[in-house]
């Protein structure tokens, strides 16, 4: 009877060792790993944090480097714990998604990115950091240079002819964003020299920015109006695209 009860005592040691020391483990989910570019120098980054019980995913860390060796550093995020706002809710389950903006600039180029999670049962247990996420690479490009723009990088109302390129270039700014984010080319059909440029052309431009753009987000981009077929094209559908896509 006593090596039993010493034997079970034993086994509850072990497991409880064995809950102790587990760690759980983080993986980036989005950007994917050298595809595609951004435009934007404070990025959302989409981090999976799994672990091993259901205990809560408390906290999460970020490393944007120049290089691949990490050892040239322009951005390390700040404790989840202090700057709540800066994270999505995490909470408890098997596994936690979190949404993180980087909080600081990062100049245009290539960077390589990782991340990890730490998780505890409750504030009194020490914090069990993940071991560093696999490095992504990713591209934050120059802002797109418009063929045609008015003041900045906008078509001016009233004064500047909406032409089929405008509509090129925003498919071609939006395929970088959607491979950047992890998804295929759009629907967006293609205007040449010559056709016809209707509302249709913009809603399926619109429709294929929503995807990279609630990736990174979360929600969808809002517009001034939503067009019904037959009516103009404005030029704040084409500036408001063209801001739309600075923000994944």
């Amino acid at each position: 009877m006593i090596k039993k009860f010493l034997y079970l005592q034993l086994l509850c040691m072990v497991l409880s060792a064995k809950t102790l020391f587990a760690v759980p483990s983080c993986v980036i989910i989005s950007p994917v790993n050298n595809a595609g570019s951004s435009y934007n120098n404070t990025p959302f980054l989409l981090i999976r944090g799994t672990s091993d019980d259901a205990t809560f995913i408390n906290d999460i860390a970020v490393q944007i480097a120049s290089n691949s060796t990490f050892q040239t550093l322009v951005y390390v995020s700040t404790s989840v714990v202090s700057y709540r706002d800066y994270f999505s809710l995490l909470g408890t389950g098997v596994t936690i998604d979190s949404r993180h903006r980087v909080q600081t600039s990062i100049t245009d180029g290539t960077r390589y990115i990782r991340a990890k999670v730490a998780k505890a049962a409750n504030m009194l247990e020490p914090l069990r950091w993940s071991n560093w996420s696999a490095t992504i690479q990713i591209a934050i490009a120059a802002d797109f240079a418009w063929t045609q723009s008015g003041a900045g990088t906008y078509v001016s109302a009233g004064t500047t002819q909406i032409r089929y390129l405008d509509f090129n270039e925003l498919d071609s700014a939006i395929d970088q964003l959607r491979s950047f984010r992890g998804s295929g080319a759009g629907s967006y059909p293609g205007v040449a020299a010559g056709d016809q440029m209707t509302i249709g052309h913009m809603t399926s431009l619109r429709n294929d920015l929503q995807t990279p753009f609630n990736n990174a987000t979360g929600s969808a981009p809002a517009y001034t109006d939503t067009p019904a077929s037959g009516s103009n094209i404005k030029a704040v559908h084409i500036n408001e695209m063209r801001d739309r896509i600075l923000l994944p």
